[in-house]
């Protein structure tokens, strides 16, 4: 019986949880280019470096990629 009982609690539970995450809508930046760094914390060096990396691994196999920081 106590077995039962946690398990239906559990699953109460998790519906709950779940209830939240569903009704969460996402925040995502505009996009502006291949990176996007909303705090500014990559330095330009870095950010250029990152760009090229993805244009090259773009050409090579026609994916696209977008790195995003963004604030906590």
């Amino acid at each position: 019986m106590m077995i039962r009982f946690r398990t239906y609690f559990l699953m109460l539970l998790f519906c709950m949880m779940s209830i939240n995450v569903t009704h969460a809508e996402p925040n995502f930046p505009e996009l502006t280019g291949r990176v996007v760094d909303l705090p500014g914390i990559i330095d330009s060096a870095t950010k250029q470096s990152i760009i090229g990396k993805l244009e090259a691994f773009e050409s090579k196999s026609s994916v696209q990629i977008v790195v995003a920081v963004v604030n906590s």
